[in-house]
């Protein structure tokens, strides 16, 4: 297509290519608004060669079960429903043949302001090493069960979390971070393990049998703050609270870093109920590194 100008009847540039010295593409709206990211007013104009595409401000992506016949029905009500609500943008949906993290770097590449991720906790954590990379906003449209992370946003299931999208209420909220892996709601520590906290003192449950864990959000026996710059260790199923804090039987250590050592026999940490880490390994926060959307029912202020 060297030196062609293609044009409508109207004598509107669809495109045009220079070669060698003048390389550039002129653009407007494909007939499905929101394909390529182009403006929603259909407006025209020039991507030269080294500048950037225009920005979009939300890209979503559909997890590969999503597309099963049992989700197929909720599927179509939440593009209705964006589109109604005119906030459609980029889609990728993720098929066996398709990468979701290939995908998301893609959407990333071309501009990405919001990421709404439609599928489940663990659709969550497959993306949220590459949000956190990107410092770009993240959405959450639930489809189906395991959606502990959406509900502790306070994100209702299916179409009606579209509304919640549209409105765009933001908190910047801390993450987890456990070795190399990062965690929104907490880490679920394995029984009778000891924990290293903030390098000042040590915790160990006097029941073998007490659960432990490391909050962060959502948490039924706390009233974290996610964006206060520090996680809480949970210890529950004694006779009563060390401090006397939390529920009946369950102690709560405010922490800030927090080393988990290793124990006979293969146990291992768990991440939002998704991602099993190896210890010893030593938890951190990040303050106020995930820039989310939530909803009202949210389990934090």
């Amino acid at each position: 297509m060297c030196g062609e100008d293609r044009t409508t009847p109207d004598g509107e540039d669809l495109w045009r290519y220079r070669y060698p010295n003048d390389l550039r593409r002129t653009w407007r709206r494909p007939a499905r608004e929101g394909d390529h990211g182009w403006p929603a007013d259909g407006r025209t104009g020039t991507v030269r060669q080294g500048e950037e595409r225009p920005k979009l401000m939300y890209a979503y992506v559909f997890d590969t079960y999503v597309q099963d016949q049992k989700h197929r029905t909720e599927s179509a009500r939440i593009e209705t429903r964006l589109a109604t609500l005119g906030i459609q943008g980029r889609s990728e949906k993720i098929t066996i043949l398709k990468n979701l993290q290939d995908s998301v770097r893609t959407l990333l590449k071309r501009g990405a302001e919001t990421l709404i991720v439609v599928g489940n906790d663990q659709s969550v954590a497959k993306v949220l090493p590459l949000i956190v990379e990107s410092d770009v906003a993240l959405g959450i449209i639930p489809v189906g069960p395991d959606q502990r992370v959406a509900q502790a946003l306070g994100m209702p299931v299916g179409a009606a979390a579209c509304d919640i999208i549209s409105r765009r209420i933001m908190r910047r909220i801390d993450l987890g971070m456990a070795g190399g892996a990062h965690f929104i709601l907490g880490a679920e520590l394995p029984l009778g393990c000891r924990v290293l906290c903030d390098k000042q003192y040590s915790v160990e449950a006097m029941d073998p049998e007490a659960r432990m864990e490391i909050v962060n959000v959502g948490s039924s026996t706390t009233r974290s703050r996610p964006d206060d710059g520090r996680l809480e260790l949970v210890v529950g199923g004694g006779s009563g609270g060390w401090f006397g804090r939390g529920a009946s039987g369950t102690s709560v250590f405010p922490i800030s870093t927090a080393k988990i050592e290793r124990r006979a026999g293969d146990h291992r940490l768990v991440l939002d109920g998704q991602l099993n880490v190896n210890p010893p390994v030593t938890i951190s926060v990040l303050k106020k590194s995930l820039h989310v959307i939530v909803g009202p029912d949210r389990k934090f202020e």
